[in-house]
């Protein structure tokens, strides 16, 4: 399935995303993800609140051999309302590789990122997530995400920058 991350609004300390199938369906509902200045994911929708906000890495730190740990909380909302929940991810840059994709020819940094989450029924895993960004640009070019749980088969997700517009 692809969806269309499309930015709806750039302002200093906001930029909205809102998430759209490439068809007539329009907008997925409650999709609308807020970032702050910097890139940070501050919510999704209704269902989610990040605090701090969740960045894929820390500014100034695209080298490789750079390591991080980030920790957040979590708040949901819309409907089911789950416990909050705390994540610490750890993550790494370990190589610099060049990527042809659909949007075009990238020399990205490979990032490497887990860790755990914790909210009142204990402690469950995090997806892990490997994360191209090239410098140029403010969001990954390609992201790959593996679930994993126990009972069920891993559910594994690509996702691929597609095309890049810029505006005037």
């Amino acid at each position: 399935m692809t969806i269309v991350y499309r930015v709806m609004k750039v302002e200093v300390d906001r930029i909205e995303v809102m998430l759209e199938y490439p068809s007539s369906k329009g907008a997925i509902p409650n999709s609308l993800q807020v970032f702050d200045g910097t890139g940070g994911l501050k919510q999704v929708g209704e269902f989610a609140r990040y605090d701090p906000p969740q960045h894929y890495v820390p500014g100034g730190l695209l080298q490789i051999g750079a390591r991080w740990t980030a920790a957040y909380l979590v708040t949901y909302g819309g409907g089911a309302n789950p416990p909050p929940r705390t994540i610490s991810m750890d993550g790494k840059i370990v190589a610099r590789e060049a990527l042809t994709l659909p949007a075009g020819k990238f020399h990205a940094f490979r990032m490497e990122t887990g860790g755990k989450s914790f909210d009142s029924k204990g402690e469950q895993p995090v997806p892990k997530t490997t994360v191209w960004m090239a410098p140029e640009l403010p969001v990954p070019v390609r992201t790959d995400t593996v679930i994993e749980m126990p009972g069920i088969p891993a559910i594994k997700s690509v996702m691929e920058l597609v095309k890049v517009t810029r505006g005037t």
